[in-house]
Order: C-alpha cells, then sequence, then structure tokens
C-alpha cells in the first residue's frame, strides 16, 4: 500500500517537468491508478450531467420522470413534438468574447465555474473558440497553451479521421468487414457475424469493454480469493505491459460477443487497435498508422505540438502526471489513445475538422460524420466515435459532439457545429474535473444559442417584390424558439399559409451557401417526409437564397426587398416602413 506520506506528496504536487523515472513501483502504480480510474469514470457521468444540467437551466417545455434501465437512470428525451429548423451557417464566424461578455456575459459565467471548482488545486489548460479565434482561456499557474498532455482516447477520434481520409481514395469502406483486411479468426459461433470497420470506430462491433484483460490488475487484482475463479490475463501481463498487435488478434479466436454487432455499443479499446492496423495495411503509400495521421491531420493542420512519441527535449513542458503514464508505450493501442497534444492544437484541430474550416473533408462527408450510429435510451448518440448529447434552451435542443480521454491527464473536446463554437478542457490532479467541464460545455452551448437567436434576426422582416407578371409576393420571418419561421407568405394574394392549414412554417438551411428550404413542422418531426416538391424554373418554389440584405425566389426570378422589421427581439433596429412600386403599373400598392 502506498505511505500516507507518498499520497500526501501525490495529491499536493502541482508541477510541470521530466517526468519519466519518478512512479515508483508497479504496485504503487496500481494503486495510484485505481484511484486514478475511480476518478476518470466521472468523464461518463459528466457528460451524463451535461444533459441533465442543459435541462434544469433551461426550464424545458415539458418535464418528465425517469425510467431505471439497470443500475443507471436515463432521464427521458424532452420534446415539445416540434422540430425546429436549424441556424443559419458561419453566423458567428468573426464573432468576439467582448461582444459575447456585452450580452451574456460568457467570461464572468466561465470564471465563476472555475472559482467554485477545486481547479485551483492542479493543473488545466482551457481554450474555448470560434471557427475563426478563440475567444476563452484560463491556464493554472504553472501551464499555459503549449503545456503537453496524454489526450488519451481523443486519439480516436484521429483514427477515425484518418479512416474517412483513406476512404476518400478508395483504400477501403467503411462497410468493409475486418477480415478482409486482418487475420482475425473468430469462434465458430461468432464466425458469421459481420464486424465492419464503421463498427469498430463506433464501439458496436459487439465485443466487450477489452479483449486482453488489460484492466484485471486495476478492478480485479488480489481478488481471485473473493471471486474463487482466476482471472486470466492470456498473452497480456497488465495495463501496465500493454499488447502487442499478434496478442491482440490472438485473444479474439476463444473470445465471446456480448452483444449483436451494430446493435448497442460497449467500449472497446482495442477496436481501434485493430483500425490503426487496418490503415496501415490498406494504405496506397504504405505508411505506418503514426505517418498515416501525421501528415493527414497533423501537418495540414499545424498541429506543431502533437506526436505519438514526444521528443526528449520537450518533456520539460509536459504536465504533471501522478499516475505514472506520461511515457507509457501502450503499444498496439496508439491508435485507441496514444497521442499527445496542447490546447493550441487542439484548438486547431476543432476548428479544422468539427468547425469546418480545414476541408480535410467534404461537405458531404463531414455531414455524415455528424450522423449518429446508434442511439442510447436516455437520447444520447454514438457516433464515429463521437459520443453526441442534447443541450436544451427551452424547446430549442442543440447536439453537442464531445469525446474525453484519460490515461493519467484527464481531457474534454467538444464541438457544436451549428453554433460555430467548440472548446478544449485539460487537466491534471483535479477530482472534480468531468461535472465543471460538463458545465463549462453546457454554459458556452447555451450562451450561443441565446446568442445566434439574436444574429438570426437579420432574416427578419416583411419582404416584397413583384414577379415577372406584376403579382405581389410578401413573405414575413420571424424568431420563434431561437429559429427562423415564415410566419406570412402572399403570391397574388394566395394565402400559401392558409392553404397548407398552419400559421408558420420553418426556414431550413441547406449548407449550400445561403440558400433556405421552406420546411413545413410538423409533429413527429416528419417534415421531411411530407414535403410536396413543386418546382418552376428546374428551381423549387420553396427555396429562398439570402443575398445581402434580401431574399431571392429562383423559382419566380424575383427578389424581395425588406419593407417592414419584425419587431420580436431587442437585436431587432426600429425602422421605417418601405412601399416598392408595381414594376408592370408604376403604382404604389396600399
Amino acid at each position: 500500500m502506498m505511505s500516507e506520506k507518498h499520497q500526501h506528496h501525490l495529491e499536493t504536487m502541482i508541477s510541470i517537468g521530466t517526468v519519466g523515472g519518478i512512479y515508483g513501483t508497479r504496485e504503487k502504480r496500481l494503486h495510484a491508478y485505481r484511484t486514478h480510474m475511480l476518478l476518470t469514470a466521472a468523464i461518463a457521468i459528466g457528460l451524463f450531467c451535461l444533459y441533465t444540467l442543459s435541462n434544469a437551466l433551461s426550464s424545458p417545455v415539458i418535464s418528465h420522470s425517469r425510467d431505471q434501465l439497470g443500475v443507471r437512470e436515463y432521464p427521458k428525451v424532452p420534446n415539445s413534438g416540434i422540430c425546429d429548423p436549424q441556424f443559419p451557417a458561419h453566423q458567428m464566424d468573426h464573432v468576439t468574447i467582448d461582444e459575447l461578455d456585452s450580452t451574456l456575459n460568457l467570461t464572468d459565467r466561465l470564471d465563476s465555474l472555475l472559482a467554485k471548482s477545486s481547479y485551483n488545486k492542479g493543473n488545466y489548460s482551457i481554450s474555448i473558440f470560434g471557427r475563426q479565434n478563440v475567444l476563452y482561456e484560463r491556464y493554472s499557474n504553472k501551464t499555459n497553451s503549449d503545456s503537453i498532455y496524454r489526450i488519451a482516447s481523443i486519439t480516436k477520434v484521429f483514427t477515425d479521421l484518418a479512416t474517412l481520409i483513406l476512404r476518400q481514395n478508395l483504400s477501403l469502406s467503411l462497410d468493409d468487414d475486418v477480415r478482409r483486411y486482418i487475420p482475425l479468426n473468430l469462434s465458430e459461433e461468432f464466425s458469421n457475424e459481420r464486424v465492419s470497420l464503421r463498427s469498430l470506430g463506433s464501439h458496436t462491433s459487439g465485443f466487450p469493454g477489452t479483449i486482453a484483460n488489460i484492466f484485471s490488475d486495476i478492478y480485479w487484482d488480489d481478488k481471485e480469493g473473493v471471486l474463487q475463479t482466476p482471472i486470466d490475463n492470456s498473452t497480456c501481463d497488465s495495463f501496465t505491459t500493454m499488447c502487442r498487435m499478434e496478442d491482440i488478434l490472438a485473444q479474439f479466436e476463444n473470445s465471446h460477443m456480448t452483444s449483436i454487432p451494430n446493435s448497442f455499443p460497449e467500449y472497446f479499446n482495442e477496436a481501434f487497435g485493430l483500425l490503426g492496423e487496418v490503415l496501415s495495411r490498406v494504405d496506397p503509400k504504405e505508411r505506418s498508422y503514426d505517418d498515416i495521421v501525421i501528415q493527414e491531420i497533423l501537418e495540414p493542420l499545424r498541429m506543431n505540438s502533437s506526436f505519438f512519441d514526444l521528443p526528449h527535449d520537450l518533456e520539460q513542458r509536459g504536465v504533471y502526471d501522478p499516475v505514472g503514464m506520461f511515457n507509457l508505450d501502450i503499444q498496439s493501442m496508439r491508435a485507441a489513445g496514444g497521442l499527445y497534444s496542447t490546447a493550441t492544437d487542439m484548438t486547431r484541430f476543432i476548428q479544422g475538422t468539427m468547425l469546418g474550416t480545414a476541408h480535410l473533408l467534404s461537405k458531404s462527408e463531414l455531414a455524415e460524420w455528424f450522423q449518429p450510429v446508434v442511439a442510447l435510451p436516455n437520447g444520447d448518440e454514438i457516433g464515429f466515435p463521437w459520443e453526441t448529447v442534447s443541450v436544451s434552451l427551452g424547446r430549442r435542443t442543440t447536439k453537442v459532439y464531445t469525446k474525453g480521454g484519460s490515461l493519467g491527464h484527464l481531457s474534454l473536446s467538444f464541438a457544436i457545429p451549428e453554433v460555430g463554437l467548440g472548446g478544449i478542457i485539460m487537466t491534471s490532479e483535479i477530482p472534480d474535473y468531468a461535472k465543471i467541464a460538463a458545465e463549462i460545455a453546457n454554459e458556452v452551448t447555451q450562451v450561443g444559442i441565446k446568442y445566434l437567436a439574436g444574429l438570426s434576426e437579420k432574416y427578419t422582416g416583411t419582404y416584397e417584390g413583384y414577379n415577372s407578371h406584376g403579382n405581389k409576393i410578401v413573405i414575413s420571418i420571424e424568431v420563434n424558439a431561437q429559429s427562423l419561421y415564415v410566419t406570412r407568405a402572399y403570391i397574388g394574394g394566395y394565402d400559401l399559409l392558409k392553404e397548407q392549414n398552419t400559421s408558420s412554417v420553418g426556414l431550413q438551411p441547406t449548407g449550400h451557401d445561403d440558400r433556405f428550404l421552406i420546411s413545413k413542422t410538423t409533429k413527429g418531426c416528419l417534415a421531411w417526409e411530407a414535403r410536396e416538391r413543386a418546382t418552376s424554373n428546374y428551381q423549387g418554389l420553396d427555396v429562398l437564397v439570402w443575398n445581402d440584405g434580401e431574399w431571392l425566389l429562383p423559382a419566380f426570378n424575383t427578389t424581395l426587398k425588406k419593407t417592414n422589421p419584425v419587431v420580436n427581439s431587442a437585436w431587432v433596429d426600429l425602422g421605417k416602413k418601405i412601399v416598392l412600386p408595381n414594376p408592370i403599373t408604376g403604382l404604389f400598392d396600399e
């Protein structure tokens, strides 16, 4: 057992320096790591709290009781029965922290969260950013934006992204069975199950949390007598002696799936080891997994302080790790958790990928990357490999894409693509890391939603124009539940909304420049199914294009100019009514 003196030393030491050779015996490391794993379990709890906290702060329209599923409580998803349109893209590309503070006090909110936490007891680096700039950053006394942490499982995001990049040159398909590339022998019982690359990258391959029993000496050490059964590590010794790839492959033949592939997620580190091996085998340039990530991701994004093997001359920038994992060689698990990085580099990574500034993927590939692979009973989603939670503000719900990592250091990355904000929180020796990290992500999301709702007011108002036949077209647009809605639509006296038996319809951005679709919002979120498509001039009658303060209707070849602002929030400037002459008669219509 660890002495009280040594334990106190670990709890109070807050320093950065050379990290090799300071961790003591294997028994001391395991004792520290057991304590560490209990703390890192808070990552999942923190992400779960992100969902529930957002509902508590936002006073959702409908409150719900909770269901019990096993030992974990899953809250029902609040559902107003309405699918509100998304925000128009890129509105916050150049927002400044002064603008966010002047209306919504983001800096004070985040500083308050840190002040009430235990973050002052350890090391941390925090960066909150938009697509183009850093909005908020905080560091402990001995850290800065270039302090180096192990980001552990956040590496899985890089592995999945590298898989999508190699798919671009037709090297592989996500639906390929892994056995097409690796001689993976499954037991006869499971030999007919399809284990796709997609399932490996989303924890849905059907295999349990670990094949090689690498966590047994953390959770089950010295428990054989209690359990009356030996804990078999097979060809791999322990967490501190990682498996080689040949060891991993040898485990599968006698291993059992615990769920049907593609049915339910089970966190599976070895899946990413397999995926990294596949990448190295299919790469047309015959590169190693490390080199693929370095050349395809790190170098294009200028992530100059991110490494799989930390150079000795940079060890002084490494943040102290009380568990002793900083220099651990995780061998076949490099694709699951091998990267080192900094707050600066992770900011560039999330900006370039999830916020879409670097164009490593096409728009369609990026949209695919955002899609869930499986949904959990509480409404959270598991993607490739994102863990997605929904943050609510009233009836408005926005997805937050998260990925955490724990290997000595504890980190949380998050991105809110719809809002255009993201963050990275990197820590060491902070017990309530996960709770505060989740609250920070929630606060940033809520502030982003509120601010975007104000920016969306620029699209609102009453717009008028005439088509080539002299028919007057009038459209009114308002913000409701932080989304854009068409509340009036007349074409030559024809009331489109009345004919649809509705008082308003959503205005949905398409992702193609400034094109929007008028989309009827229906109960049960089936607007996609209820669309009746009609075209003129090969353009949909439901298409609107925003162009520098005016709306264009391509189907009618008509430009609509603002004649009256819709005053439905403090963001809208009052203005005088503008009256346009009929281009056919030259007269002013009342």
